[in-house]
């Protein structure tokens, strides 16, 4: 199950990105305090890599994408910010 949950986040990180670093960075930190990160992915790629998305966003895009992160990344624990993350549809 872990390994599902860490392959369908990997594949999210390629295809969804967030509204400015500091969120990138963020969601990074708490992918890898929860070890939902791809083995050998740093903090600084994962970020590297929302951020680079970005440039597919449009500024709503961005917005509503932005918002659905700080809601998941308000989540306590780990198990709850997973299943946030697994259902966010704004950054699609």
């Amino acid at each position: 199950m872990k390994c599902t949950m860490l392959t369908m986040l990997v594949a999210m990180v390629a295809l969804f990105a967030v509204g400015c670093s500091n969120i990138a960075a963020s969601l990074c930190e708490r992918m890898s305090e929860c070890n939902y990160m791809a083995a050998g992915e740093t903090v600084a790629s994962c970020t590297e890599n929302y951020e680079k998305a970005l440039d597919n966003l449009t500024s709503s895009k961005r917005s509503d994408c932005e918002k659905a992160v700080d809601a998941c990344l308000s989540k306590t624990d780990c198990a709850n910010f997973a299943a946030c993350f697994n259902a966010m549809t704004a950054c699609n």
